[in-house]
């Protein structure tokens, strides 16, 4: 059984998520009564969006478990990935008054509390986890995404900084440091870290669209700069060509403050 469960591990690390089921399928073969392994296999089928064989095999870890907070967490877990968020979040309540040292049961929580739009209560659950262990990358990068929610920046790059010096090959990490970047007007480090985050995960979809504000955005200053020039110049002497080039780039600088301001409006709404 050991076997199939170090294997289904490995595969699942890697998004092979239907072998990685496979395994835990056997693994359950030889031991039918393995609560732990019921709640594995609960939360790989819900990776695959199997949500009754995945509610299946959670109600046989807390049938088999009841006493340990892993069963509450796998079924939290299934909750969570079918977006039933109330009934998530009751069970890794359930997970945490068992086992309240667990820190991937409160990392599963602050997900949770923040997709429920409840983000100061995200935020702490988030600082348990980090207060019993402090070097989770994935909770780092998770306080970095809340604080910049609650418009907390500089906070938000100091632990996107921590991420990225624990774990250089963070996708995540650098996103949010671009994130931080672009806030700060610095487009071309933001492009470079979103960049740097699709080299090692091609298919964030974060690092796709932030990397298509920094380009956006580029062009849109290129063309402004270059008809900011217009009016000094060619236009000397055409008092009336001159006034609509002047009116115009007035139109063209407050579109520039409205993108800005849909830029920034759409980062902290993820």
């Amino acid at each position: 059984m050991i076997g199939h469960i170090a294997r289904a591990r490995f595969l699942s690390e890697r998004g092979r998520y239907a072998q990685a089921a496979d395994e835990y399928q056997a693994a359950l073969a030889q031991m039918p009564d393995s609560g732990f392994v019921h709640g594995l296999l609960a939360m790989e089928l819900a990776r695959l969006a199997r949500f009754d064989s995945a509610h299946f095999h959670a109600q046989q870890a807390v049938r088999l478990l009841p006493e340990r907070g892993f069963a509450h967490f796998a079924t939290g877990y299934v909750m969570h990935k079918q977006n039933r968020l109330q009934e998530a979040a009751s069970s890794l309540d359930v997970a945490l008054l068992l086992e309240p040292e667990n820190a991937s049961y409160w990392l599963q929580l602050a997900s949770v509390r923040y997709a429920q739009q409840r983000r100061p209560e995200a935020l702490q659950a988030v600082e348990s986890c980090l207060s019993l262990a402090p070097n989770n990358v994935m909770a780092l990068n998770l306080k970095s995404v809340f604080l910049h929610a609650e418009g907390r920046h500089a906070d938000a790059k100091v632990a996107a900084n921590q991420a990225l010096a624990l774990e250089p090959e963070s996708a995540l990490a650098h996103v949010n440091q671009g994130v931080s970047l672009l806030i700060n007007g610095a487009i071309e480090q933001a492009t470079f870290e979103f960049e740097e985050a699709l080299r090692l995960n091609p298919h964030l979809q974060a690092a796709h669209l932030r990397l298509g504000q920094c380009r956006a955005w580029s062009d849109f200053d290129r063309q402004l700069k270059r008809r900011k020039s217009v009016p000094s110049a060619s236009l000397r002497g055409r008092p009336l060509e001159r006034l609509v080039a002047i009116v115009a780039n007035c139109v063209i600088n407050l579109l520039g403050i409205a993108l800005i301001l849909v830029i920034l409006r759409f980062v902290l709404n993820q």
